[in-house]
């Protein structure tokens, strides 16, 4: 299986040294650097896939939740790995660190919890952008939101998703369905992520 990586968080003394001007400024460049993908849901699977997806693609991630305390403990989580996911709270603040076309994967649950984030998301997507469901829904259900999208030039796809958290983490089983041109977008972030058949990179 493919090893995590981990880091010892180093604990500043009282003697440690201000940090620099450029220190300072590296830090906020950093900081404005924008995310490769969104993960909305923090909880046990999307957490994890966060971390598998900043490690992954070695890029910063962002992170929804309405929960604050999972946003908080997704992006401690991430940074005790060296790993950078952007928990927030705030929706329009998610989504306009994402790097455009936007990539948007929801980790929520089947049902009524996909409609209120997608009607919660929508305006705020511009055409082109990508949303991705990687709940078990239903496929008629994910082939009606498809339809309700499309006017907006939104794209929306299914994605299976299997291997329960440590699959999140080090390699899900993912089975996609839509549009070609989803596909394509979606290609490069979810083969980085998904589990291999040996012999392979995972």
């Amino acid at each position: 299986p493919h090893a995590s990586r981990l880091a010892t968080a180093s604990t500043a003394s009282p003697a440690s040294p201000a940090p620099s001007a450029s220190s300072a400024s590296s830090a906020k460049a950093t900081a404005a650097t924008p995310c490769a993908v969104g993960v909305v849901g923090l909880g046990v699977m999307g957490s994890q896939l966060a971390r598998n997806l900043a490690e992954s693609l070695d890029e910063p991630v962002a992170g929804l939740d309405s929960d604050a305390a999972k946003a908080v403990a997704a992006s401690e989580a991430a940074a005790s790995e060296s790993l950078d996911v952007r928990g927030v709270i705030d929706a329009a603040a998610f989504i306009l660190s994402l790097a455009t076309p936007r990539v948007v994967l929801l980790l929520v649950p089947a049902g009524k919890p996909v409609d209120a984030t997608i009607e919660r998301l929508s305006a705020l997507l511009d055409r082109g952008d990508v949303v991705v469901d990687c709940g078990n829904e239903w496929f008629e259900e994910t082939e009606r939101r498809q339809r309700e999208l499309a006017p907006r030039g939104i794209v929306f796809m299914g994605c299976g998703t299997s291997g329960g958290e440590r699959g999140a983490r080090h390699g899900p089983c993912l089975m996609v369905g839509g549009a070609a041109a989803g596909w394509e977008r979606l290609r490069p972030v979810l083969e980085a992520i998904a589990a291999r058949v040996l012999p392979g990179p995972r």
